[in-house]
């Protein structure tokens, strides 16, 4: 059935039969997507159960009440749906021809939102057994139709765009046109397909709640009662088995049913006398599970669940499918951004109270995920790099955040190799070797259990973030907000291990006999400085850059008002960029102009080369960390500008 197909045919069904009611065949139940089986005591017992098919189709130009024929737009197992002619008011509206049989017109003429087909009148027969609904005619096919279009395509063309070239096609009917739709197009015409896949979720999940809102549930949502007009706009459609949840009651005759493949296992459930499940427990968050299937069937292209069992009882059928979905772990056979298959996911939980508490809090997920994909599309670094970084984040944590020191030591060495080992006896030599070694035994384990401490932590976050079913996002959130932090950390370990020793070395050399020189002690403590600042910036502006670029974007789970939460969250890293920037450009030459103003009056020629490059090398090295600040900060501030963007994505 097309675009053209407005309100595809199901079958409903009541409740369950009452206690000893005798069990008989399925009949023929179609795949997957099959409609609930029914019950069949309640199918016997009340005509309002099935209704009476409209089988004859009307001829263009027929006239049924006010209404003038143009074409068929569909037909289902409760009647017809027709394009026509509303005569008194001369527009084009679906005239929906069924048995009567229920509250469909009631509950959609209170449902006024763009995302769900309007209800404008019902009309009943003086036999009551027919019922005419006027609707909004919606021009465009279902999205069952247009997912069926994509499957014969390549997923690499699956994006937006295709989607509305197939709408265009399979409209056979013109439309009015709509200025204030033209957005959403718009919005389509440049999205990849996670974006549209997240755009249509996130406006279906609104039309949801504000049902929901209203007391009204659908109970069938699936890709065929899904309209995507000519705009792209998805539109909920055949509300024919939607009621109020208070009205639902264990036993009641209210309609009660949906199509078996996009059903909750609690719905499921709710079908089997032999479970203690009950029709009350069909509630807001079997719609959401519903949805939930229609995302997971656009993101992997096929259904979540492939068929029926082959054999079995009705009820023993019922049982092992509510047993497929209560054991359901979601894989999805394509590539998909982690963080759209854990919502897809929150959405799948077999429990519903591990669901999404509401539509809007589902519509807010689905926002979330669109915008950090943008932010994952809008790459900042040089992608053979970046990706390198993605795949190993924890050891080039480890390489950035130790070679600043390992270049600080070069630093500290090289000049107590020129200005101080040199001139100290055999014994003084001795003496401080194994003061130096004392030293590094005691400040490298403790720096190294420091960092062990605040990294492990995040290091379990990430890997939590891959789990099946994910754990709860508050410890995601906080290891997140830790890992922006480490940079501090870096800059807090750089001091404990160098800035101690230009103190204790001096102090502890000067216990020696004979004692260092002041000058001696004042250019060791000064190494010890140097050196230090140099590990302190540059590690933590590297840790910064890793951070920000790389653990602070997996570090998400719920990302509702994400942007929201990373202009708060971040709001602190340019300020740390300045200070880094300025840093790193004036240590290193503060260093050699230090080195040279307090450095010896005499040199041997030996004594002399080495001075003369170690100093040159700490200029060089000024103008490189310079120019390091100045690209890092740039990245950072490109990242940040990404993630913290406020222009409000076009909905």
């Amino acid at each position: 059935m097309n675009a053209a197909s407005q309100f595809e045919g199901h079958t409903a069904i009541s409740p369950r039969p009452a206690e000893g009611a005798s069990s008989t065949s399925w009949g023929e139940v179609p795949g997957a997507t099959g409609s609930a089986p029914p019950c069949p005591e309640a199918m016997e017992a009340s005509p309002r159960a099935v209704g009476r098919s409209i089988d004859a189709a009307l001829a263009p130009g027929a006239r049924l009440g006010d209404f003038e024929i143009v074409g068929v737009l569909g037909r289902g197992g409760f009647g017809i749906v027709y394009l026509a002619r509303q005569c008194s008011l001369d527009r084009q509206v679906a005239l929906k021809v069924t048995a009567y049989q229920g509250s469909e017109g009631r509950n959609m003429a209170q449902l006024e939102h763009e995302h769900i087909v309007q209800v404008f009148s019902e009309t009943v027969d003086p036999s009551g057994s027919q019922q005419l609904l006027c609707m909004q005619y919606v021009p465009g096919p279902t999205l069952a139709a247009v997912l069926d279009e994509l499957r014969r395509r390549d997923r690499r063309e699956w994006c937006g765009a295709a989607l509305l070239e197939i709408v265009d096609r399979l409209t056979p009917y013109p439309a009015a046109f709509e200025p204030a739709a033209l957005r959403c197009r718009a919005v389509l015409q440049d999205a990849d397909w996670v974006d549209t896949v997240c755009w249509i979720g996130a406006r279906l999940a609104e039309a949801l709640a504000y049902a929901h809102q209203r007391g009204v549930l659908h109970r069938d949502i699936k890709p065929g009662n899904i309209l995507v007009s000519q705009y792209g706009r998805p539109m909920l459609v055949d509300f024919n088995l939607a009621l109020r949840p208070l009205a639902v009651a264990r036993g009641s005759a209210d309609l009660f049913g949906g199509t078996l493949a996009y059903m909750a296992p609690e719905h499921l459930a709710a079908f089997n006398p032999a479970d203690p499940t009950g029709p009350e427990a069909v509630g807001a968050a079997a719609d959401l599970y519903a949805l939930g299937l229609v995302l997971y069937e656009m993101v992997a292209g096929r259904p979540a669940f492939d068929a029926l069992p082959a054999a079995g009882s009705p009820l023993e059928v019922l049982a092992a499918l509510v047993a497929q979905r209560r054991r359901f772990v979601l894989t999805i056979p394509v590539p998909c951004p982690p963080s759209l298959r854990q919502t897809i996911e929150h959405c799948l939980h077999p429990d519903p109270a591990g669901r999404c508490a509401s539509g809007t809090e589902l519509s807010a997920a689905l926002e979330g995920c669109r915008e950090f994909h943008a932010v994952e599309k809008a790459a900042v670094m040089e992608r053979r790099i970046r990706q390198s970084m993605l795949r190993h984040p924890f050891r080039w944590l480890i390489v950035l955040a130790l070679l600043p020191h390992a270049v600080g030591s070069v630093v500290n060495i090289s000049y107590n190799l020129i200005r101080i080992v040199s001139h100290l006896t055999a014994a003084q030599q001795a003496i401080f070797v194994k003061f130096a070694l004392a030293y590094n035994g005691i400040v490298y384990p403790l720096g190294l259990w420091l960092a062990f401490r605040v990294v492990w932590p995040v290091y379990l976050a990430t890997s939590d973030t891959q789990s099946s079913p994910p754990v709860k996002s508050a410890r995601i959130d906080a290891a997140r907000r830790q890992s922006l932090n480490w940079p501090l950390w870096a800059a807090g370990i750089a001091c404990l291990g160098w800035l101690p020793g230009a103190v204790l070395f001096p102090a502890g050399l000067a216990t020696l006999a004979p004692p260092l020189s002041l000058r001696e002690s004042l250019h060791l403590g000064t190494s010890f400085v140097i050196s230090g600042l140099i590990a302190l910036t540059y590690s933590s502006l590297l840790v910064q850059c890793l951070v920000v670029c790389v653990f602070y974007r997996r570090l998400w789970i719920d990302l509702r008002s994400f942007r929201k939460k990373a202009v708060v969250e971040l709001t602190p890293v340019p300020r740390r960029l300045r200070l880094f920037q300025i840093f790193a450009g004036l240590i290193p030459l503060c260093g050699a102009v230090l080195m040279v103003t307090i450095g010896p009056q005499e040199f041997t020629a030996t004594e002399y080369r080495s001075f003369r490059f170690l100093v040159t090398a700490l200029i060089g090295l000024g103008m490189l960390g310079f120019q390091l600040a100045m690209v890092s900060t740039q990245l950072l501030s490109q990242a940040i500008a990404v993630l913290t963007r406020t222009t409000e994505i076009e909905r």
